[in-house]
């Protein structure tokens, strides 16, 4: 919403923008928000042509978007039949106070339970994404899990993002470039992100917020891009933000990073910091990050954010999995973790290598269709070390995974015996088993960062929160690692 420097001096066209935009629940129609009729009608009748209307104040770093589809009648009521002016004003201090406490305010960037959930393949119809399912495709593929190359549709889409919200997973990561090519269908994972999304909060009850994070494509030219869309300066950064809030139907990002380390942007990384703080300071994101920086880029960021505009860097997302521990031993982990910068780990399964789906013994990952390439035997056979380490942990972790539930079960079954009026006794439930894909996921977690792997499915969401029944020890966190040494070298060369 429009706001002048930071003052709470609002003017009643910014404070019916600021009403429309929020989506108010109205109930009560007997208290009209006093506007002129021809206001209104205006509004209704311009309002459909346009794709999006803003409203520039002075410093050209503030504006109000009100999107077509968040306009109805309804916005113009008040649901407590209280001083309409008086609520605004309230509402719009608290989003003021809020968007000013943005990323320079807060603490560490902290995602519930650790984990979190990618979307690259959303979309994309070469990683299996299917715009309209037939039965023909129906269980074609013989692999399943995480990583698996499963096909799948918006249906099986909204089933995992549910799943995963009700089990206590809310972290989302995309980008404006995943799934590109079905944009035009309004099929991309930002597009699918948002109508998920909107389609959920009418529906379901219970179910918190998601915590929604998207990427900036810092390249002067993309096919990833709006037509006519050539980015240059820090104002192509704002631009990029507000279009793909537009298209994930929110109004504000919780976290806008960018996708590369890449300088060769046009206006250098000058231009690139001042457009990710603009996005905070213009309300178009909450906070910031970066994404496959090393110690030295993520402290020239951490700097001149903090210095030069007072914001606080919140995020690095990098690649982090058992077969690529770059990050922990070239000192970015540590840099980050000293910072308060929080470790975002993209890839945490390496594409199957680091889940026990592709090894030495199942090159094709169970899936007979499967090209016999995607990993030679050559690498499959270099990380050997680590999927025997895998199997034996995986072992280790499920009987005692297995041992603690069975004894919370047991406890609440002796309770509802013993008091079967105040306790109701719990029915026997299947216990899954734990997987090696797990394991990994949660040695991501032992090293301190976020993992957040590619979902698919209703199944991949519940193998990902099954993730949350255990955590690994000590020894078997140095079992692993152990095996690493092995396979990397990077100890030896990081002493």
């Amino acid at each position: 919403f429009a706001k002048n420097q930071g003052s709470a001096t609002y003017s009643k066209t910014t404070l019916l923008s600021c009403l429309v935009s929020e989506r108010h629940n109205i109930s009560n129609p007997c208290t009209m928000f006093p506007v002129t009729a021809s206001v209104i009608s205006l509004l209704f009748i311009f309002l459909p042509f346009m794709s999006c209307y803003a409203f520039e104040s002075a410093n050209k770093n503030a504006y109000v978007t009100i999107r077509h589809h968040e306009l109805s009648p309804s916005c113009l009521f008040l649901s407590d039949g209280g001083d309409p002016f008086e609520e605004l004003m309230k509402r719009a201090a608290e989003m003021s106070e809020e968007n000013k406490s943005g990323a320079s305010a807060r603490e560490k960037f902290e995602v519930p339970n650790g984990i979190g959930f990618g979307s690259l393949a959303w979309g994309d119809v070469d990683r299996g994404f299917m715009p309209t399912r037939s039965s023909f495709y129906q269980g074609v593929s013989t692999t399943s899990g995480l990583n698996s190359m499963d096909s799948f549709d918006v249906n099986d889409l909204e089933d995992a993002y549910l799943t995963l919200l009700r089990g206590g997973i809310s972290f989302a990561d995309t980008c404006e470039s995943y799934g590109a090519k079905m944009r035009n269908r309004k099929l991309s994972s930002e597009h699918l992100i948002g109508r998920i999304r909107s389609s959920c909060l009418g529906r379901e009850k219970g179910i918190g917020q998601p915590i929604l994070s998207n990427k900036f494509v810092p390249k002067l030219m993309s096919r990833s891009f709006d037509a006519f869309d050539v980015r240059a300066g820090s104002d192509a950064v704002l631009r990029a933000c507000r279009a793909s809030a537009d298209r994930m139907e929110v109004g504000v990002i919780d976290l806008y990073q960018l996708s590369a380390p890449t300088y060769l942007y046009a206006g250098g990384r000058t231009a690139l910091i001042a457009g990710l703080a603009g996005c905070v300071q213009s309300g178009l994101c909450r906070r910031v990050g970066v994404s496959n920086m090393n110690a030295k880029k993520v402290q020239h960021f951490y700097d001149r954010l903090r210095d030069d505009h007072g914001i606080r860097l919140a995020t690095n997302q990098v690649s982090l999995s058992l077969v690529n521990r770059k990050v922990i031993f070239d000192g970015t982990v540590d840099y980050c973790e000293k910072m308060g910068v929080t470790v975002v780990a993209h890839t945490p399964l390496a594409g199957g290598l680091a889940s026990g789906l592709y090894t030495e013994a199942n090159p094709t990952g169970g899936d007979r269709t499967a090209r016999l390439d995607k990993f030679n035997m050559k690498d499959l056979r270099k990380f050997a070390p680590i999927h025997e380490a895998l199997d034996v942990v995986c072992d280790m972790c499920d009987r005692r995974v297995k041992k603690e539930l069975r004894a919370k079960m047991k406890q609440a079954k002796d309770l509802a015996e013993r008091n079967p009026r105040k306790f109701q006794k719990p029915k026997d439930k299947v216990i899954n088993d734990v997987t090696p894909a797990q394991v990994s996921i949660n040695w991501v977690r032992a090293k301190g960062a976020v993992p957040i792997p590619g979902i698919k499915n209703k199944q991949d969401a519940n193998e990902l929160l099954d993730c949350l029944r255990f955590e690994l020890t000590d020894d078997e966190v140095a079992m692993l690692d152990r095996a690493a040494d092995i396979v990397d070298g990077y100890r030896r060369r990081y002493p």
